[in-house]
């Protein structure tokens, strides 16, 4: 009896008898965790296609012509002048596509003068221009039956008008190509043109507009 009390108490003890008994264990270390290894894509990137420059092509120039004037514009290397005996010299109007010279009353001459560089006093420059055969003008009149006079000059010639020119005569409103033979402007050295391209106006008020001038072979 009393050897039964003793195991009791031990089993009291112990929790319970039969059971077992649970212990939580602590570890002293610290558990490291391992590191994510990320792995970098070493492979080329596929290239980028660049698109091919745009090619311009220059427009084709005609070797059987040499321009002056067109499209409201001057040639490069061209200027211009413009005069009458009243020192006027507001008589003339360039748009985009044309030139109109509106030479006023009460003058005795008037001229517009296209140059090779600007107009100046002598000693004045030149373009050899021998190899062309005729002067071509596209132009109007504001009404039916005016006129102008054409000429050239050479570098050497004087301001005095004593130049040959060429009348255009019966112009209408319609535009009209008038071909000028370089050989009927006898007195300009053609090797030497300084003045390209003039037109001259007498004492009648008149309205001329021109809308291309160019040397032909």
């Amino acid at each position: 009896m009393k050897t039964l009390y003793v195991l009791a108490i031990i089993c009291l003890l112990l929790t319970s008898c039969g059971g077992s008994s649970t212990a939580t264990l602590t570890s002293s270390q610290n558990q490291t965790a391992s590191p994510t290894i990320t792995q970098t894509s070493t492979s080329t990137p596929s290239p980028t296609n660049t698109p091919e420059p745009t090619v311009t092509t220059s427009p084709t120039i005609d070797p059987n012509m040499h321009p002056i004037f067109q499209a409201g514009s001057l040639t490069s290397g061209y200027d211009m002048g413009v005069d009458s005996s009243g020192d006027r010299s507001d008589w003339v109007t360039v748009t985009k596509d044309e030139m109109c010279m509106a030479y006023p009353s009460e003058q005795t001459w008037g001229s517009v003068f296209i140059t090779v560089g600007k107009p100046k006093d002598p000693p004045r420059p030149s373009q050899d221009l021998s190899e062309y055969t005729k002067l071509s003008i596209e132009l109007r009149g504001d009404k039916e039956n005016e006129s102008v006079l054409v000429g050239v000059k050479d570098n050497t010639q004087p301001d005095d008008g004593s130049e040959d020119k060429y009348r255009v005569t019966n112009l209408t409103t319609e535009w009209t190509t008038v071909e000028i033979p370089l050989s009927e402007l006898k007195g300009a050295d053609l090797s030497r043109l300084y003045v390209v391209t003039e037109f001259v106006f007498e004492n009648t008020p008149v309205i001329v507009c021109i809308r291309k001038i160019q040397y032909l072979r």
